[in-house]
């Protein structure tokens, strides 16, 4: 609203002789429309002329500072706490931290020892293998060694009492000896 329109309703408000009046917060209006100020004066805040009349800033800014000072030092221990709270947190949180690396070191290693297992089981299924197919050679050779003294022996047993009989054929005279 300009203030051309304002001053021309404020006007029509005095024509019509009406006071509207819009009480403040805090504030009641009397059967009059007056304002209801229950024992309150009015007075000139920048100067009163009794000290009771109004709080002066000297006086606000004693009681204020009082007060604010208690509340400094209250939040200064709470800020003190929550300094030594945050310390904590940061030790522990650099202590998990650390904690956290060792235990990844520890599981990557873990990880390459499972995947070398692998590597060793199949190595050591193969030295199974081989261990057996070895054993296997071994006695097929030590059976077909044993088949082979077998005839050996048969046969030297035989040359050896064939050449026994010749010997004793030839130094003993001609005998029988079957």
């Amino acid at each position: 609203m300009s203030v051309d329109v304002f001053g021309r309703n404020l006007k029509q408000v005095e024509d019509h002789g009406s006071r509207v009046i819009i009480p403040a917060i805090g504030f009641k209006l009397t059967s009059e429309g007056d304002f209801d100020i229950d024992n309150r004066r009015l007075c000139q805040i920048a100067a009163p002329l009794d000290s009771a009349d109004a709080v002066n800033f000297e006086t606000l800014n004693f009681h204020i500072g009082g007060l604010l000072d208690s509340l400094a030092l209250k939040w200064e221990k709470h800020d003190i706490s929550i300094d030594q709270l945050v310390k904590q947190q940061r030790n522990s949180s650099d202590s998990f931290t650390k904690e956290r690396e060792a235990l990844d070191a520890r599981i990557n290693e873990l990880k390459e020892q499972q995947q070398l297992e692998p590597t060793d089981s199949v190595a050591k299924q193969l030295e199974e293998k081989l261990v057996n197919t070895i054993n296997k050679k071994i006695d097929l050779i030590e059976k077909s060694f044993d088949t082979m003294l077998d005839l050996f022996k048969s046969e030297l047993s035989g040359l050896l009492e064939a050449r026994a009989i010749a010997f004793l054929h030839e130094h003993v005279g001609r005998q029988s000896w079957t």
